[in-house]
């Protein structure tokens, strides 16, 4: 009787522990969605973001110079390409030189929802889908399209399962440009709880991500469900003089206040995109290139946040 009692008590101990275990395991799970978080930052003080380049404004006459647009990947937009000063038919041939060049690195597209024109386009030039690591897909609730469905930029849970189902089993990315918006937030918070989606994007001028904490916010919400967060950076559209918006500038503005006011710089699932819209019209200076004329530019700017994330990093081990 005395053994069974010992193994009575072992039983009971071990019943115990595996009560109190399990407890532990599941106070870790913040909310309904069940998903575990992640920390924010990783062990090591060193700088982990990396930088993409949007090529959504390179025009095809610019293809042979891509290599100085070179940085840890790619943010695909190829559609308007064609539309450079001179109105070359860009070729699946020069694309995949010009992705060879850029590479090797992370590579994403971009399309508005009512269509995978990007993503197929660019899985047709690279042979295969094995490069790219998500799409994003976004609406617009000014188009026709959109007022019906969506309440924001962040597609609805009904389009983000059938953009996965033609994603060959990738999960995708959505597009928020708020995270104080009620339906900005409200949608981005839902969509980064469906378990298709992967990543999490914020389209915002670099002057109105200083001048308010709300991305940081936002940012660090996505980072602690194990997704991607980015933040798309096209300039401002200027108010007066065109010629005082100094686009590196900017860049470094930010770099400096995120570094200074958060830990995001400091994880490998966040991403800076600097990007131009609406090339060399009379109201955005801000080009692709240096140019004889300055540097004013993606080119700049990708290569200051370079610099600085290098000098940061070198610091750190002397």
């Amino acid at each position: 009787m005395k053994k069974n009692n010992n193994v009575l008590i072992i039983l009971i101990f071990s019943l115990l522990y595996l009560v109190i275990s399990c407890s532990k395991d599941n106070s870790s799970y913040p909310d309904s969605s069940m998903e575990k978080e992640d920390p924010v930052t990783e062990k090591s003080d060193s700088l982990k973001f990396k930088i993409l380049v949007d090529i959504n404004q390179l025009w095809g006459e610019e293809l042979p110079d891509v290599e100085r647009l070179k940085c840890d990947g790619v943010w695909a937009i190829i559609n308007n390409c064609n539309s450079g000063e001179s109105q070359i038919t860009v070729t699946d041939a020069m694309w995949k030189e010009a992705f060879k060049t850029l590479g090797p690195g992370e590579l994403f597209t971009e399309d508005y929802w009512v269509s995978e024109h990007n993503y197929e386009n660019v899985k047709r030039i690279l042979g295969g889908d094995s490069d790219i690591v998500m799409p994003l897909y976004y609406a617009e609730t000014s188009m026709a399209n959109d007022c019906n469905i969506h309440t924001s930029t962040v597609i609805c849970d009904s389009i983000i399962n059938l953009k996965y189902l033609k994603a060959d089993g990738k999960r995708i990315m959505v597009l928020s440009r708020s995270f104080t918006n009620e339906n900005h937030k409200k949608d981005l918070i839902r969509a980064i709880r469906n378990d298709y989606v992967g990543g999490g994007t914020f389209e915002v001028w670099p002057t109105d991500a200083i001048a308010s904490d709300q991305f940081i916010t936002g940012v660090n919400y996505i980072l602690k469900r194990g997704r991607k967060a980015f933040l798309l950076l096209p300039p401002p559209r200027p108010s007066g003089n065109p010629s005082n918006i100094n686009y590196t500038k900017q860049i470094k503005d930010l770099y400096n206040y995120l570094l200074k006011y958060s830990d995001l710089l400091k994880n490998s699932n966040f991403y800076l995109v600097p990007a131009v819209y609406n090339r060399k019209t009379e109201t955005n200076p801000i080009d692709m290139f240096n140019t004889e004329k300055g540097d004013n530019s993606v080119e700049n700017a990708i290569k200051k946040l370079i610099e600085l994330r290098k000098k940061y990093n070198d610091n750190l081990s002397e």
